[in-house]
């Protein structure tokens, strides 16, 4: 280990040797003297005078002592400091996200991240795509999810060929210029409804099923929305009875037989008892993207688990 030379000043004061203080910081002799000998010089003063009964400041020595002693300090507070943020210890994370990335993505992204780093907290935010965006430019959280706008799949256009882009889909995106992101994952919808209705005979509904029928919905809180979009992509106007931000009331109101919904596939997975699911005729889909103001700005705690997070997202279950 590596030591300054003015904490190596300061060991041979306290210990009062040459010899002691470079047997405890695996130093030889000799080394200690030229270390010391460079600070001397450096400060061109005499510090110590070697005594038969031992060493002694000089009269120079002593007045430097306070500053050499509070450099020493400073130092290996600094080092401790480094160490600290290098092992991520009593740092914290905030995070802004809503309901399916808090719920499937996040947990498992956490624990893991957390067995690396236990010294590292979280704070998770729920909102919209709105609130999360001025929370990131803010500087309120470190982190955030959004979506930059929702996709849908044009029928009766054929799939493209491996690698090359998908002509079917198309994107309708929001003006997030003043952030940084970067997409995880593409997140679809599916029809969720009330057991025994007539649309749980198909195998996939269609936006103009599901425009006949009482509609729940998901209220995403930001100028455009991916179900009204598909509705309107395929010139439709639901019968939208309740508008509703918690997506777990929407699959509760949907068991209760008050309406029929869409909601993306990774909030209903897992929570789809009492109700019926099924596949849309025409996609619809958001992606999700992780978003920050400024890497280079980023609390280090907070950058490694953003890598952690695109390290690892595809390792998590799609749900």
């Amino acid at each position: 280990m590596n030591h300054s030379r003015y904490h190596i000043f300061c060991r041979v004061v306290d210990l009062g040797s040459f010899t002691k203080a470079a047997a405890e910081l695996g130093y030889t002799q000799s080394a200690v003297s030229q270390i010391i000998q460079s600070l001397e010089k450096d400060l061109g003063s005499v510090l110590l005078e070697r005594r038969r009964d031992g060493l002694r400041l000089t009269s120079d020595g002593i007045q430097y002592m306070p500053f050499l002693r509070n450099m020493s300090v400073a130092e290996q507070s600094l080092a401790q400091k480094q160490q600290e943020m290098h092992g991520l210890e009593a740092s914290t994370v905030t995070i802004d996200t809503f309901t399916s990335v808090s719920r499937t993505i996040l947990p498992p992204l956490m624990h893991s991240f957390r067995q690396q780093f236990p010294g590292v907290d979280f704070v998770l935010r729920q909102g919209d795509y709105a609130s999360i965006h001025e929370d990131l430019v803010n500087g309120k959280v470190d982190l955030g999810f959004l979506s930059p706008g929702p996709e849908w799949t044009e029928p009766g256009v054929d799939a493209p060929a491996p690698g090359l882009q998908d002509p079917r889909r198309k994107s309708r995106s929001t003006d997030f210029s003043d952030l940084q992101l970067t997409k995880l994952y593409d997140d679809d919808m599916v029809a969720v409804l009330p057991p025994g209705h007539p649309l749980t005979e198909k195998q996939r509904v269609s936006m103009q099923d599901l425009a006949g029928e009482t509609f729940i919905l998901l209220d995403e809180g930001v100028k455009y929305n991916t179900a009204l979009d598909g509705f309107q992509r395929a010139g439709l106007k639901p019968s939208i009875d309740y508008e509703v931000y918690d997506d777990y009331s929407i699959i509760s109101m949907v068991r209760q037989g008050m309406g029929v919904s869409l909601l993306f596939r990774r909030v209903v997975h897992g929570f789809s008892e009492g109700v019926e699911v099924r596949e849309l005729s025409r996609q619809l889909t958001r992606s999700v993207c992780l978003a920050w103001k400024n890497r280079e700005t980023l609390p280090v705690a907070a950058r490694r688990f953003a890598d952690h997070i695109l390290t690892h997202i595809q390792d998590l279950p799609r749900g």
